[in-house]
């Protein structure tokens, strides 16, 4: 069954903090040469930060209201309410989700929990067409990143930031059809555990392979979509390192730097699938877009496993 994008929402909280002053407040100190080549490869200038959990919920609470708002749709035609982030489910000993679903009334409304917490949305989207078997079901996707300790933000290809995603994909129409998913994980990095292996692999190498395992998963997913890279008039990938798409993907793909969106990476940070949702309304609203243009969501999800999950999703203006 097709499904569609119907709407798209983003809130970002209002302190915003340098990369500098996250560098300062970490308990393992950053060297001066670090902290420039992270600048430089990553192009990350600033993060959103809650000031603390009331904000948070807050944020949290002003995307759903918003919603509600705009839309004028029932609480009770939400069949299923879809996130991939843990401080959504723990924050302070509560789970601000099921809080959320009691306050606005989603009594019809399964909470469906994605393990994937820098990809749930694209499952959300890819699922949609198993899930929403009629045509009046909808789904609301309900992401957040919060990162109550400094010493999270820091993952050396990219610094964490904060923020409220929020995304309606139901069965009849909508602005953006999800025309296809194809999602993937080449269980390198935890075979060669099991398999004692892996003190022989430098993270260098972990880190090459990784991106050109995911080259290889764009084109390889494209192509079983039917779908040629010269139709597409948009990548969106999610917030990390500026010089990886910038510089790699686009060499390996034979495609110009310009088709992916990079605009946010400066001011903001990586918040997990947040970016995605972020990432496409900004998109979709910053260019003028015809009937039939096609764009892509892609993210590699980085497990603590250091196992890698490939995600995409195909959309195409209606």
């Amino acid at each position: 069954m097709m499904s569609y994008v119907k709407y798209v929402d983003f809130i970002a909280p209002e302190k915003i903090m340098s990369i500098d002053k996250v560098f300062d407040g970490l308990s393992v100190p950053i060297t001066p040469e670090c902290r420039a080549k992270f600048k430089k490869s990553t192009r990350v200038k600033k993060v959103y930060a809650f000031k603390g959990e009331d904000e948070f919920v807050s944020c949290v609470e002003q995307i759903i209201d918003r919603f509600f708002t705009s839309t004028q749709i029932d609480p009770l035609s939400i069949d299923y309410l879809i996130c991939g982030n843990d401080s959504m489910y723990f924050c302070n000993g509560i789970s601000v989700l099921h809080g959320m679903k009691k306050k606005y009334g989603l009594n019809n409304a399964a909470i469906l929990p994605i393990a994937q917490p820098c990809a749930a949305a694209l499952y959300a989207m890819g699922l949609s067409g198993k899930l929403l078997d009629d045509r009046s079901k909808n789904i609301l996707i309900l992401s957040a990143c919060y990162w109550p300790d400094i010493n999270d933000r820091y993952i050396d290809f990219c610094m964490r930031g904060d923020g409220v995603g929020l995304a309606l994909i139901g069965g009849d129409a909508g602005v953006l059809r999800i025309d296809g998913w194809r999602c993937s994980n080449y269980c390198d990095s935890s075979y060669n555990r099991l398999q004692a292996s892996s003190e022989d692999i430098k993270l260098t190498d972990w880190r090459n392979s990784m991106i050109m395992y995911g080259i290889d998963f764009v084109r390889d997913s494209l192509a079983k979509l039917d779908t040629r890279l010269s139709e597409i008039k948009r990548i969106i990938p999610a917030n990390i390192r500026y010089d990886v798409f910038d510089e790699l993907y686009s060499h390996y793909l034979k495609v110009d730097t310009k088709i992916f969106f990079l605009d946010n990476i400066p001011v903001g940070g990586h918040m997990c699938d947040v970016d995605m949702l972020r990432n496409l309304k900004d998109c979709a609203s910053k260019r003028k877009y015809k009937s039939g243009d096609k764009i892509v969501l892609y993210t590699p999800d980085v497990e603590r496993s250091f196992d890698v999950n490939y995600n995409l999703v195909l959309l195409s203006f209606q």
